[in-house]
């Protein structure tokens, strides 16, 4: 009789105590979220701007000896590199700083691509700071050539274009064509989203990701994948939503386009999220071939019940249901005009910077 009254209290507490985890996690979550989005602003005190994901003038001013253009590669570094000094990681920034100049110094015309690793260089240590304590796809990592997960995400704002355009209407830019300063933030930094979590897919994954949170997906005719499609319209990746947190079997992940690997490179669902498909939403790729280059939507997601943390232009943390307005247009197939009215509601209004609307997440 005791031990079963012991088995009753243990199956009464243990859903609290699992709450109260969670809840620590979140908050742990969050102050990660805000740590780095404040990172963003010290970033900007030093350099009057705030950091591109790729194509930044500080690492594609590593000029080739050889013709005075930029080392390969450079342009591939993304917004995380830039911050290390600001978040108390600046041994790991050194590192780079080092294998570059060490690289130029001998004549060499690339840097270490950050899609790589190589044991030994500052892209192989574990970030903790990266990966959030809710999500346990993001702490995996085998052998010392394994690039550390990443579970913060840069806003490219409404617009799913391919990683390295310079139309994405988010906070952070290309850098290829203009930088961004807060100044460009027009409708103002407390109603901009610039940082999300993303949940990060798993690791060593020979089958394929299946998991709509997580997996980068594309369209297709049959379950063949070499008989792909492209997906033309944000309702086609809605669609690919399964039953029980999976994707219907009509549909595959990409094979290297997982969430939050590779946490130095702007490429594609690596480092980048848009505010198209409300939080917890599917993913989606519209590139034929077999890499994130062109990521379509990228969707921000988490373990947390109901939403997501995003961290906010003007430093605060905001906790955002996935029932967020994301608009009433969704079979919207054309990318948001420079300048105009986000089609994508509430949310595509907090990721864009400049469509004229100070809209207010709730």
């Amino acid at each position: 009789m005791v031990i079963a009254i012991i088995g009753i209290l243990i199956a009464l507490l243990l859903p609290a105590v699992q709450a109260a985890r969670e809840a620590a996690r979140r908050m742990q979550c969050s102050n990660t979220t805000k740590q780095i989005t404040l990172a963003t602003h010290t970033f900007h005190d030093a350099h009057k701007r705030l950091p591109c994901n790729g194509n930044d003038p500080l690492w594609t001013s590593y000029l080739r000896t050889s013709n005075n253009t930029s080392m390969g590669y450079t342009s591939h570094y993304n917004y995380l590199t830039l911050l290390l000094p600001y978040i108390e990681q600046t041994a790991y920034y050194q590192g780079i700083v080092s294998e570059f100049e060490t690289r130029r110094a001998a004549g060499e015309n690339d840097v270490i691509y950050p899609g790589n690793g190589a044991a030994g260089t500052a892209l192989t240590g574990t970030i903790t700071v990266f990966q959030c304590p809710s999500d346990g796809n993001a702490k995996l990592k085998t052998g010392a050539t394994e690039l550390n997960r990443n579970s913060y995400m840069a806003s490219k704002g409404d617009a799913w274009k391919a990683f390295d355009s310079p139309g994405n209407r988010g906070a952070f830019s290309s850098g290829n064509r203009a930088v961004n300063g807060l100044e460009s933030i027009t409708d103002g930094t407390s109603n901009t989203v610039f940082i999300s979590e993303t949940l990060v897919s798993p690791i060593n994954n020979a089958d394929r990701d299946s998991k709509y949170k997580t997996a980068v997906v594309r369209e297709f005719a049959t379950i063949d994948y070499n008989t792909a499609t492209t997906f033309n319209l944000p309702s086609d990746c809605v669609a690919v939503r399964g039953n029980e947190g999976e994707v219907v079997d009509t549909y595959l992940s990409r094979a290297n386009g997982r969430k939050g690997h590779r946490w130095a490179s702007t490429m594609g669902a690596y480092s980048n999220f848009m505010t198209v498909l409300p939080p917890n939403s599917p993913s989606c790729d519209e590139t034929t071939n077999d890499y994130p280059e062109k990521a379509g939507i990228i969707s921000a997601s988490s373990n947390h019940t109901g939403g997501v943390n995003v961290g906010l232009g003007d430093g605060s943390v905001k906790f955002v249901s996935e029932t967020v307005d994301s608009g009433n247009r969704q079979d919207e197939g054309t990318n948001p005009k420079s300048n105009s009215k986000s089609i994508y509601g509430v949310w595509g209004s907090a990721g864009s910077i400049a469509s004229g609307e100070s809209v207010t997440l709730p």
